[in-house]
């Protein structure tokens, strides 16, 4: 094998192992990463609950990429929940209150909470818009 050889030979094996360890580094670890909860949650059995804040901006992010994907492969398997943080963000609290009115008026009228004519989902993205994108104070 020549030299070129040799050290390509190398520079795979370097990057393979230096692969290795960064999955095995990004392994979940209970106690870590998670908690299994003593008790689980009454009448949350087969539901993602989905912990969000609008004054986040991580939320916001994923909320636009992920969430809708997600929820959707997920659908038939679990029931979908979002959770507002009344205790983030200088609204939360009121924010919290008119996601529950919007999530409960969506329910009553047979919408998804992903549809494009969800009440829930057009005030979420315009406390989102508000607030990261146009940087106003939501007064």
């Amino acid at each position: 094998m020549s030299k070129l050889g040799i050290s390509s030979l190398f520079k795979t094996i370097l990057l393979t192992a230096a692969l290795a360890v960064s999955f095995t580094a990004s392994a979940f670890t209970e106690g870590t990463d998670y908690m299994v909860l003593e008790k689980p949650i009454p009448n949350a059995d087969k539901t993602l609950i989905k912990v969000f804040s609008y004054a986040c901006p991580f939320c916001y992010k994923y909320d636009k990429a992920v969430t809708g994907p997600v929820s959707e492969k997920v659908k038939d398997i679990v029931a979908f929940t979002p959770f507002h943080l009344e205790t983030k963000g200088e609204y939360g609290k009121q924010a919290s209150e008119v996601f529950a009115v919007l999530i409960n008026k969506d329910k009553a009228a047979g919408i998804s909470l992903f549809d494009a004519n969800s009440q829930f989902k057009k005030a979420k993205f315009a406390y989102y818009a508000a607030y990261h994108d146009k940087k106003r104070t939501l007064v």
